[in-house]
């Protein structure tokens, strides 16, 4: 897994194995360490598309729905993934994408 923040986008990256394996049912993960911090990504399936900031102290939580993990796979290899728009503040939305590293399929 693969995971970039730019501004308002936070963009996940998966590879063919890990697609597989949400796709079977399991919730995939990184963690990277540095000197006095931990940074945890997951995303597990469901069934309406959400993003969980604090569901644990350091990182965050993807819930992608099957439907569309679904009609994604129907279409790999694709650079095209999935997107949402997570409501920030009144002002301000994060776009959060999910891709399946095409190089991989």
């Amino acid at each position: 897994m693969n995971v970039r923040l730019d501004h308002q986008n936070l963009r996940i990256r998966l590879s063919a194995e890990e697609f597989a394996e949400l796709r079977a049912g399991k919730r995939v993960h990184m963690t990277t360490r540095m000197p006095g911090l931990r940074f945890r990504a997951e995303v597990e399936q469901g069934e309406e598309a959400h993003v969980r900031f604090g569901h644990f102290a350091d990182g965050f939580l993807l819930v992608a729905p099957s439907a569309e993990l679904t009609a994604l796979a129907a279409r790999l290899p694709s650079k095209e993934g999935l997107e949402w728009r997570v409501a920030v503040d009144a002002q301000n939305a994060l776009l959060v994408s999910l891709e399946v590293d095409a190089g991989f399929c």
